[in-house]
């Protein structure tokens, strides 16, 4: 009986009723975060105090439309420092784009850059070697 009910839902015969029994709940929604050019992400930094290019995109997934604060941290041994934040609406369904260029110092052999979304909490970072300094990782 339960594998003639199985095979009955994957009909669109099926599909029709259990929408029809309120049974089919809506898709959940939900936000994508990530780098617009991963590969365009310095594996090292070539100077000192050097500016480095981000850009990412948010993708609005869901029924409505919403606003998104982002920010762009420098992490330095476990401390989080802010380089840029904003604010973007999104239509439902849609994408944005953003990019910034950031100042970034290196602490230890490594810089870590982080892109974080408030709500919904979701983040992305990635990491450049720091070649000319000398001691721990951070």
């Amino acid at each position: 009986m339960a594998a003639a009910a199985a095979g009955l839902a994957q009909t669109p015969a099926g599909q029709t009723m259990i929408r029809k029994a309120g049974l089919d709940p809506a898709p959940a929604g939900f936000t994508a975060l990530a780098f617009t050019s991963p590969r365009s992400l310095p594996a090292s930094l070539r100077s000192r105090k050097p500016a480095v290019p981000v850009s990412f995109l948010i993708r609005d997934v869901s029924g409505s439309p919403r606003q998104y604060q982002w920010q762009i941290l420098l992490v330095r041994r476990r401390r989080s420092l802010r380089m840029a934040s904003g604010t973007v609406a999104i239509p439902a369904g849609h994408t944005a784009t953003i990019g910034r260029t950031v100042p970034a110092s290196c602490v230890g052999r490594q810089v870590e850059l982080e892109v974080r979304l408030v709500a919904p909490a979701e983040a992305i970072d990635f990491r450049a070697a720091c070649p000319w300094r000398q001691g721990p990782a951070t």
